[in-house]
């Protein structure tokens, strides 16, 4: 791949969302063929949300919210991949609260959005998750921005 392309794939993802919140059940079944199964289903998507967790921890663009313990971060991580199944259909249900409830009063910039985007990218792509399963996972969650943003 050129690093033009590699740029270019990277600003792009860059523009899209990710987040959110939710509960994994157990027992949830994943649908054969649904996007869930080409992210790699829940061990994989487990790797790579940890994975991107922790980067978001470190990334100076989210040090506002980066500010969180282990623990906080481990049901972080648990509610993200909740989230994940239930928008690629994986068959989970998400319990959790919307995204203008979920992020009230955060006030998440553009710059923060795409920080938290370009990461979970960098993850999924150390957790060797397909190039077109990740931006199915990515332009699922973008519309998700609009409801996140401050006002």
């Amino acid at each position: 791949m050129l690093k033009s392309d590699y740029s270019l794939r990277r600003m792009v993802a860059s523009a899209l969302l990710l987040s959110s919140l939710g509960l994994i059940p157990t027992g949830a079944v994943h649908a054969a063929g649904s996007d869930w199964e080409a992210l790699g289903g829940r061990d994989v998507v487990t790797t790579f949300t940890t994975d991107a967790v922790n980067r978001w921890r470190k990334n100076p663009v989210l040090v506002q919210f980066a500010q969180t313990d282990d623990a906080k971060a481990a049901r972080l991580v648990v509610f993200l991949v909740e989230q994940f199944c239930a928008e690629t259909g994986g068959g989970c249900t998400y319990p959790g609260k919307n995204m203008t409830e979920a992020h009230a009063g955060m006030n998440i910039t553009t710059a923060q959005f795409n920080a938290l985007a370009e990461d979970l990218q960098f993850a999924m792509d150390a957790a060797n998750v397909p190039f077109r399963a990740q931006n199915k996972l990515l332009a699922k969650l973008a519309p998700m921005l609009k409801d996140m943003k401050g006002r």
